[in-house]
């Protein structure tokens, strides 16, 4: 299995304390993981992707709109393994 996430989470860390010796860094996190449930429960991470579009309303006007939606990786985006493999990356 891959542990590039905690690799990662853990460069930084080492890395900000580095750079500021007079702090205290608890810790570093990346941000947009999610826990995959239907594959064994491995944490991958993903992207959210913001979407903006003209919809025509009720009265015929137009009106800029978004939407969020969140982008799921099938590879490590750090090493390139597929999460697909059993047991590749965790």
């Amino acid at each position: 299995m891959c542990d590039c996430i905690e690799q990662i989470q853990n460069k930084i860390k080492n890395n900000f304390s580095k750079r500021h010796p007079e702090s205290n860094t608890k810790e570093a996190k990346l941000q947009n993981l999610y826990f995959d449930t239907e594959d064994h429960w491995v944490v991958k991470p993903y992207m959210p992707l913001k979407v903006e579009y003209e919809s025509k309303t009720k009265k015929g006007t137009i009106q800029n709109k978004h939407e969020i939606v969140n982008m799921q990786v099938r590879y490590c985006p750090f090493c390139g393994k597929s999460y697909k493999e059993k047991g590749e990356c965790k």
